[in-house]
């Protein structure tokens, strides 16, 4: 049974003008923001980078259970080389890495089509941006919840 995975966090968004929506398929779950509504298009784009995973596991099952590093692939498809790589300078399994992986893959597909690109994937946010914003912290039940932020400089992003 998979547990309700509370995401009220996504409420608290800035007041910035940028188009909203929500991307879900099977386990990923991803919150965008851009300059336009380009929802079929993050949708294309996950389902593809989704595809590429799971044909990889098929044939490399380890990939998907591993806890630690597995050997980079040259062979690969990108976003799983990607996963590899994050994975070795973290000393954990390439899944540890899934979530940012497709957010990052999503959103480099969107900047075609938005100067603006934020995609949040299970806490894991990609950004690309043309102002400079604050990132809210939403630490559950902590008292320090909503009350600090980072700030992303544009000129830092991705």
């Amino acid at each position: 049974m998979i547990a309700h995975i509370d995401r009220t966090y996504r409420s608290f968004v800035t007041d910035r003008i940028y188009s909203r929506y929500t991307v879900k398929i099977s386990e990923t779950d991803l919150y965008i923001l851009t300059d336009s509504d380009l929802r079929e298009t993050a949708y294309q784009s996950a389902l593809g980078y989704r595809a590429q995973i799971e044909e990889y596991i098929r044939y490399h099952p380890e990939f998907k259970t591993s806890l630690i590093p597995l050997p980079v692939d040259n062979l690969a498809p990108d976003i799983v080389k990607d996963m590899l790589e994050a994975a070795e300078m973290a000393g954990v399994g390439p899944m540890a890495s899934v979530a940012g992986a497709i957010a990052e893959h999503v959103g480099m597909d969107l900047l075609v089509y938005s100067s603006n690109v934020i995609v949040e994937n299970g806490g894991d946010i990609y950004l690309n941006i043309k102002d400079d914003i604050s990132i809210g912290i939403f630490a559950g039940n902590s008292p320090l919840s909503g009350k600090i932020a980072l700030r992303a400089l544009a000129a830092e992003t991705p």
